[in-house]
């Protein structure tokens, strides 16, 4: 059982109820909004040392820095040199905005907590395992399937991606060299990954028809993650939480 992202493990925050686990989410997503900068970066590095706690510490650090970096490049470009009058002497003739640099820390430390939070349930979550859980919930097996099956075909895609660079390299493609080169293979990659795709959603399109997978409102799950009464009144908490979290926010 594997996913493009997941990392198998044995820690609490695996065992955890994948739901109990999107409620954390959606609560961290409204709680970036009231956090100081400086607060939400701390968090979001509290999360990653949840994650190393949990055995996927080096994977959770590396994606969140993979991402948050570029953001962080041009967040500092756009809001310290762009948008804002220059006010800050750096070196020489490069000048700063202070109101910019602010700015972007603020919007920095909101995008690093939610993605934190949202790559610690990814890497330690199958998408399989949310799906049942919302399932198991009552969910209707529309919402629950195009909420959890972006995230497994996206392991599929991987996997087809990979197949079809070996075998146009196979075929005499120059796949390594400089950037420039990589962009001109692009299209040599994409356009049968794309041709691929439609047929892939055609067939499990027709799958789930032929076995009327909106027959029912609901459906029965075999073996559906463990939960308690613990959890979902956890759940219920961060939710509620959440709820008062946004509406503070938009109403300040």
């Amino acid at each position: 059982m594997s996913a493009l992202l997941y990392r198998q493990g044995t820690s609490r925050w695996h065992r955890a109820n994948p739901l109990t686990k999107l409620c954390f989410v959606v609560w961290c997503a409204t709680a970036a909004f009231l956090l100081p900068w400086q607060v939400a970066i701390l968090a979001s590095l509290a999360i990653v040392a949840v994650g190393a706690a949990s055995g996927v510490g080096k994977t959770l650090s590396r994606l969140w820095f993979v991402t948050i970096a570029p953001l962080a490049i041009a967040l500092l470009v756009v809001q310290g040199f762009l948008l804002h009058p220059a006010d800050i002497s750096v070196w020489g003739r490069l000048r700063l905005s202070h109101l910019g640099l602010e700015l972007a820390a603020r919007t920095l430390g909101r995008l690093g907590f939610m993605l934190a939070s949202s790559l610690l349930v990814l890497v330690t979550t199958h998408p399989s395992q949310i799906l049942k859980s919302m399932d198991a919930a009552g969910l209707s097996p529309g919402l629950s399937y195009l909420f959890a099956s972006p995230l497994l075909i996206a392991d599929l895609f991987a996997e087809k991606a990979r197949a079809i660079r070996d075998a146009q390299q196979a075929r005499g493609l120059a796949i390594e060299g400089s950037a420039w080169a990589h962009l001109r293979t692009l299209p040599a990659i994409l356009v049968p990954l794309a041709v691929l795709g439609l047929e892939d959603a055609h067939h499990r399109s027709s799958a789930l028809t032929g076995r009327a997978f909106r027959a029912l409102p609901r459906r029965t799950v075999l073996d559906p993650p463990p939960d308690s009464q613990r959890g979902q009144s956890l759940r219920w908490l961060l939710l509620i939480a959440a709820a008062l979290q946004g509406g503070w926010a938009l109403w300040r």
